[in-house]
């Protein structure tokens, strides 16, 4: 079922965005907008870091962490037991929970997990909002004040990133619901922030742009760290680290470049062939394996690749089952084991591909639930799916 109002267009789609509240003058490539007086919170990641003072437009309401206990969610017991591709055919929907507290104007765009599940971020508007990954209940909320296209939250949890048109970037603490920086990406007042990533160390935070920037910020200073143009000059939609963080994926029309982290060189680049190497809507998401020896990409013509990522040898050809693979790193999760994936479609339906053997396990799934976000959190013991309609599913093996 293709919902073309909540997908973001496509790098060969003209956008002419116009915004007549304010215009700000940009000098230079990448701009860091400072705090005249710095304020300090703590981010759990061993330093302290500057802030600035929060929009007036931005609230957060506290409140209490969910039990991560099975007495928290009685009709959910997490079992010892991972899902593979040995028992995903005993794999089964264990609860439903609606998004507690949604305005009436809520409409997903972007989701992501923290890696093990506990909450999840999603934007809506200019809004970006906080919810337990285990009951949908609504933890905080905050405004960027402007239209927001990516999200992304850090493995820890303790921060998050929003991008906007105008190459507007704000980063949060969200143990506080405060912005920390401003970040300007590029001197194009009509750019958009098409992708965001943190690094697994939580120390680099990465801006994909529309006119083919990719930017590597210092989370401790608001810095800029490097600038990585794409070779083919088109908009970068995807971008994901290896879990050593060594390497950047990042995935444009018809490609994915892997850069090296530390000598900003391109490794290598990975190519969808089936058609001829001339791209239709681009790679929509990119995902590498747990172990970071595999890397999947799907893109928005209802095809998913895993290649080997020290030779670059293509292992899958995964052909979905909807309109088209959903965009977004959220279409694809790996199991915790690495050795299945999961592919979201646009008509509800989510394959499980066995990496190793090229080969599909199992398919679930329904138009009620557009999978925007996967992920098989809490050690692998459970399958989070974020749905466009507002709810979370809870998949395991009972």
């Amino acid at each position: 079922m293709e919902n073309k109002t909540l997908s973001k267009p496509t790098h060969k789609s003209f956008i002419f965005l116009v915004t007549i509240l304010s215009v700000t003058v940009i000098v230079g490539c990448s701009t860091f907008i400072p705090t005249p007086t710095p304020t300090v919170i703590v981010l759990n990641i061993g330093t302290e870091v500057p802030t600035k003072t929060p929009v007036p437009s931005a609230t957060f309401t506290s409140i209490p962490e969910p039990s991560l206990t099975p007495t928290a969610l009685p009709a959910i017991s997490l079992t010892t037991e991972i899902i593979s591709s040995q028992n995903i055919n005993q794999l089964q929907q264990l609860d439903i929970r609606e998004l507690i507290s949604k305005p009436e104007d809520f409409l997903l765009r972007d989701m992501d997990f923290t890696s093990e599940g506990r909450n999840v971020i999603s934007i809506s508007d200019s809004k970006i909002y906080i919810w337990s990954g285990l009951t949908g209940q609504l933890i905080g909320s905050m405004d960027h004040s402007m239209y927001l296209w990516s999200v992304a939250i850090s493995s820890d949890g303790s921060m998050a990133a929003s991008g906007a048109d105008q190459g507007s970037i704000k980063l949060w603490n969200l143990k506080t619901g405060k912005e920390i920086y401003t970040l300007i990406h590029d001197n194009n007042v009509w750019n958009t922030i098409w992708s965001l990533a943190f690094s697994p160390d939580n120390t680099i935070l990465v801006s994909g742009d529309m006119d083919a920037n990719v930017t590597g910020w210092d989370i401790q200073t608001g810095k800029e760290l490097f600038n990585l143009v794409n070779p083919n000059g088109v908009s970068s939609d995807s971008l994901a680290f290896s879990p050593d963080g060594k390497i950047l994926a990042i995935g444009t029309d018809y490609r994915i470049d892997l850069w090296d982290t530390n000598s900003k060189k391109l490794i290598r680049t990975l190519i969808f062939d089936l058609r001829g190497g001339e791209g239709f809507s681009g790679i929509q998401g990119v995902l590498f394996s747990p172990d970071g020896k595999e890397i999947a990409a799907a893109d928005g013509d209802n095809i998913a690749m895993v290649w080997e990522v020290s030779s670059g040898k293509k292992m899958d050809v995964i052909v979905g089952k909807g309109t088209f693979i959903r965009e977004s790193k959220g279409a694809l999760a790996f199991t915790a084991d690495g050795k299945m994936l999961a592919v979201g479609n646009d008509n509800g339906s989510i394959i499980f591909w066995d990496v190793f053997t090229n080969k599909e396990l199992r398919t679930i799934g329904s138009e009620k639930c557009i999978p925007l976000d996967l992920n098989f959190g809490f050690d692998g013991k459970l399958l989070e799916i974020g749905c466009y309609n507002g709810t979370i599913q809870l998949w395991g093996i009972p």
